[in-house]
């Protein structure tokens, strides 16, 4: 199983408060049984939440537990 939990942050750019949370998105944790059904979730997440690449924190990715990697804002997974 994959997991992900996802934190968002204020974008300056925007002037939203890049300390605080996005207002109105919770931190949130997906989960698929594949790499590239979590990628899916993500970005429905973030297009459902209006999330930009100035509001994205690089969460880091599980594999049944096990740290593997970050994920950027492309949904691209940075390896450990």
């Amino acid at each position: 199983m994959y997991s992900i939990t996802i934190k968002t942050c204020g974008n300056p750019d925007r002037f939203q408060d890049p300390d605080k949370p996005l207002m109105g998105v919770p931190t949130t944790v997906l989960e698929s049984e594949s790499m590239e059904g979590l990628q899916s979730l993500v970005q429905d997440f973030q297009t459902e939440n209006f999330i930009g690449s100035g509001n994205w924190i690089n969460p880091k990715v599980l594999h049944n537990g096990a740290v593997v990697g970050v994920m950027s804002f492309n949904c691209k997974l940075w390896e450990n």
